[in-house]
């Protein structure tokens, strides 16, 4: 995970696990991605190991919950 940019993690989660086309999944990243204000981010690498510097923790903890928000949950 700490490899990827917020932007492709979210993308290759929806793609894991949404049923829908192509264009489907990448506004449902995207609007999780404004939702979560996470849109200075979205092309950081994630990091999360000594070797690669990433998001600091709080951003790390919005990058989880706009991850359920990309698998469109009734209740959050």
């Amino acid at each position: 995970i700490g490899s990827l940019s917020v932007r492709e993690f979210l993308y290759y989660s929806a793609l894991l696990q949404l049923p829908g086309f192509f264009c489907q999944r990448r506004s449902v990243v995207e609007d999780a991605i404004d939702a979560m204000s996470l849109g200075d981010y979205a092309n950081k690498l994630i990091g999360g190991n000594c070797y690669t510097k990433g998001l600091r923790s709080g951003e790390r903890r919005r990058v989880s919950i706009a991850r359920e928000l990309v698998m469109r949950p009734h209740i959050l």
